[in-house]
């Protein structure tokens, strides 16, 4: 669109609601589209397309649905000008948020708008840069000091013996006691928590368990914390326990009355065993030790049985290459993959792989028909299926190979121009710690002033030297990666045999496979405008062989 000759700018607002308690109502969502929608209004050559929010994300990392969305609209050409409240909106990861703001934004040709920092990507200065950097610096210290905090007041609180998780465990709720936040037994619940321990030690089956509790109107524990029943009533639906929420429950040690903490990697070699911390008798128990520990024995002779000779420690489960691709035709869900450990035709024994739908054996009424495929059948119909649209549509290897690298140079360009910008900050870090020492040599500066000063270009000096060698790993991983991918790519194109594909080569070419009765599939296919502008999808109906 063009006004008075100027280019309009198609905005989207994006507002966070950081996971901070303490943000004030005038930094809520809502009020920071407001201010926005202001700014917006005084300016005439910006026009609002949308709004983008995320509430309760934490701007340490950018894997937000709400930014998400807005950066698809940005690949599409529907959004050119993104606004926010201030650069804490946009992201406290100081690396992170910089690299959005020198190299994504320009490249993707977006305007950037900080309202109440007074920034405009448009009209900024290169003088500018310095005091937008120090400002992402002061954000990421800021949330990394909020997060020790949080993590300190969560571990005096569990030292209490209180409970400092989200909901209760299913059979539990929450409550105060003593001025803290305890787990109390809600009875009814209990009661079919405490009816699962002892049925599966008297030898029931998991899948026998979900059929009684579907057959006892039970709703789950997400539909109980919904409509506040244990049982189904009338008017509400009920659907049926998954196996996973069961075998959780029954080994929870949440219900013999104790807290479990896990702790990282890095607070073990100080900590308890295992990475475990554990409270005793900091609520009433649900069960018995002593069925606890039958029901703990039997998942243990299961394991024993389920991996003679330890086979699954010897020998790993192989990668999977449809992971995410292959979707049941019934009922839209991703299919499973289920492997079984067989004696081969070789005499060795090995994994079996199989793809089945997780609600073809439901018993309530989101069941669906029964649907297996083998990976070797999809790898099939996908390498007679490629060959086939790569030559109607006049692809040869050597042009995705050549696209390929094209893109890489920019990842690879924009790797550089980012290390080239640290290692400047360096050298600028260099000439204020010489100006310093001059200044306290003549007397201008404390010796108190010019040690406190020292110690935090210091550890600021140590931060760069960390990101230079993590660019420097991006770009030696990045060029290995793409050696690799050339010789892969180029045996795959040929389809020789015993070339095992990887899983982003179909992701890049592949949107869904979808699997019918009556083994029937559906291969939908998109390929990147950059390689052919004309075939945006295309779909190929193929039956199983």
């Amino acid at each position: 669109m063009e006004n008075c000759g100027n280019k309009c700018y198609s905005a989207g607002i994006y507002a966070r609601l950081s996971v901070d308690n303490r943000d004030r109502k005038a930094e809520s969502v809502e009020a920071q589209i407001e201010l926005a929608k202001e700014f917006i209004n005084c300016r005439p050559d910006i026009r609002l397309y949308g709004c983008y929010r995320d509430r309760g994300k934490t701007g340490t990392n950018f894997m937000r649905s709400g930014f998400g969305h807005l950066m698809e609209d940005v690949r599409k050409g529907l959004v050119d000008c993104i606004i926010v409240k201030d650069f804490s909106r946009l992201g406290r990861n100081y690396i992170e948020t910089g690299n959005y703001l020198e190299t994504i934004f320009p490249f993707l040709g977006v305007r950037f708008i900080s309202v109440t920092d007074g920034y405009d990507s448009l009209r900024a200065e290169d003088s500018d840069a310095l005091g937008v950097e120090l400002k992402q610096l002061v954000n990421e210290l800021y949330a990394k000091d909020i997060g020790l905090k949080v993590k300190a007041s969560r571990q005096v609180k569990w030292e209490r013996g209180e409970y400092v998780g989200g909901n209760a465990p299913y059979g539990y709720q929450g409550g105060q006691k003593d001025g803290r936040k305890t787990l109390r037994i809600d009875a009814e619940a209990a009661g079919v928590v405490r009816e699962l321990f002892e049925r599966y030690a008297r030898g029931e089956s998991q899948k026998g368990l979900i059929g009684w509790l579907y057959e006892r109107g039970v709703h789950r524990p997400g539909d109980y914390r919904k409509t506040g029943h244990v049982f189904c009533q009338e008017g509400e639906t009920l659907c049926q326990w998954d196996r996973g929420t069961v075998k959780n429950i029954l080994q929870n040690p949440v219900y013999l009355g104790r807290l479990v903490r896990f702790k990282k990697e890095a607070e073990e070699e100080a900590g308890e065993r295992g990475g475990m911390q554990i409270k005793e008798n900091t609520h009433e128990a649900v069960v018995s030790k002593e069925l606890f520990d039958r029901v703990a024995e039997r998942f243990e002779h299961q394991t024993v049985c389920c991996n003679r000779k330890g086979f699954s420690r010897q020998k790993p489960e192989d990668a999977n290459p449809f992971k995410g691709l292959l979707v049941c035709g019934e009922c839209q869900k991703g299919m499973a993959r289920a492997a079984s450990v067989r004696l081969l035709g070789s005499g060795v024994r090995g994994r079996v792989y199989t793809y089945y739908c997780r609600n073809s054996g439901r018993i309530d009424g989101l069941g669906c028909g029964k649907k297996r495929i083998s990976p070797e059948t999809v790898e099939i119909l996908l390498r007679e299926g490629l060959c086939r649209e790569l030559s109607l549509a006049g692809i040869c290897p050597d042009r995705l190979l050549l696209a390929g690298e094209e893109c890489l140079r920019g990842e690879w360009a924009a790797l550089a121009k980012r290390r080239e910008q640290i290692e400047r900050q360096a050298e600028g870090g260099k000439r204020r710690a010489s100006e310093k020492y001059l200044q306290y040599r003549q007397g201008r500066l404390s010796r108190e002033e010019f040690l406190s000063w020292k110690q935090k270009e210091e550890v600021h000096e140590a931060e760069l030297e960390q990101s230079l060698l993590e660019y420097d790993r991006k770009i030696k991983e990045a060029e290995r990666q793409w050696g690799n991918k050339k010789k892969h790519l180029r045996r795959l194109f040929r389809f020789e045999e015993g070339v095992q594909p990887e899983a982003k080569f179909f992701e890049a070419l592949i949107q869904k496979i979808v699997v019918y009765p009556q083994k029937c599939v559906e291969i939908v296919y998109h390929f990147p405008a950059a390689w052919e502008p004309d075939l945006s999808e295309r779909r190929d109906k193929g039956r199983m062989q």
